[in-house]
């Protein structure tokens, strides 16, 4: 099964952050205090359903590992993900060791906006930067993703006609004429703080890609709904799922167990520890099963 990764499951899949602890050394005759540095499990979140859905990632990640899962990433979410605050690349992520491959965007949006500055570049142009005194510009996502939702068949064509001195290929040329299915996606939606969500659900379909993983709860009960209506329903073709329904689809009723406890002191080497079992396959539900979580995957009415 092919997954395109949302950018709020990767940052989930971060389950350590720095802590340290004072420990005693006898020193001579005396007891000498020294600081150790480590790690502790990230606070679980206050709701119990979302982190029941995080702690799917671990199972993920191993089907990931054993080749039954390919997950996929592109531009404007790496985009999205270099917007959040980044650090060395963490110990004991959930997808550690899986390979994420990159898939082009349906429409490169570099092909039609340039800037040499980066910030606009990366910024999202919506509402939170609004909120913080950043006018939004044609080079952020929202608006190029409102430009694409606006043009006539006519315009679409004309690009089109001209993808040679533009310097678009065959798959985008290809994703101009198939552009009405986003539009209309798009219209669904209505606002255009939702227009990310479109062009990745479009991106997806695009690269004939199986489902789109998020953990968000609203997006997949809208798209449901959208299939569900009785004039003019909308079929995106891909599944928008959750962690734990999409272990359900692949008939998986059992999480394997996060590796880690909250509220505990690690050291770098039982860090290290762990994750070669983890890699090792050992620490699977087939090995931890009195430490595995049943669930029924959540229906999204």
């Amino acid at each position: 099964m092919k997954v395109l990764v949302d950018t709020g499951v990767i940052s989930a899949a971060d389950f350590l952050e720095g802590d340290s602890r004072i420990q005693e050394l006898k020193w001579g005759k005396g007891v000498a205090r020294t600081t150790i540095a480590g790690f502790r499990r990230v606070e679980p979140s206050h709701d119990p359903d979302q982190q029941r859905e995080k702690d799917a990632l671990f199972t993920i990640g191993r089907l990931a590992r054993e080749g039954h899962v390919e997950l996929y990433t592109y531009i404007e979410l790496n985009v999205e993900m270099w917007r959040r605050p980044r650090g060395r690349d963490p110990l004991l992520n959930a997808f550690l060791n899986c390979r994420i491959q990159q898939c082009p965007a349906p429409i490169e949006r570099s092909k039609f906006r340039t800037t040499i500055d980066m910030k606009e570049w990366f910024a999202k142009g919506g509402k939170t930067d609004r909120g913080r005194g950043v006018s939004p510009s044609e080079f952020n996502q929202i608006p190029f993703f409102q430009w694409l939702s606006s043009l006539s068949s006519d315009e679409s064509a004309t690009l089109a006609s001209h993808s040679k001195q533009i310097g678009l290929d065959e798959f985008e040329v290809l994703s101009l004429h198939d552009l009405p299915w986003f539009q209309t996606l798009a219209h669904a939606f209505a606002s255009p703080e939702n227009l990310p969500d479109c062009f990745h659900i479009w991106t997806a379909r695009r690269n004939g890609i199986d489902a789109l993983l998020t953990l968000e709860k609203k997006l997949p009960r809208t798209v449901k709904q959208f299939k569900r209506r009785k004039e003019h329903p909308i079929d995106t073709g891909i599944a928008i799922v959750r962690p734990t329904e999409l272990l359900g689809q692949l008939k998986l009723s059992e999480l394997d167990a996060v590796p880690v406890e909250p509220g505990r002191f690690y050291s770098y080497m039982e860090i290290f520890q762990i994750q070669d079992r983890l890699l090792k396959g050992q620490l699977s539900s087939k090995v931890l099963a009195a430490g595995t979580t049943q669930f029924s995957p959540s229906e999204n009415p």
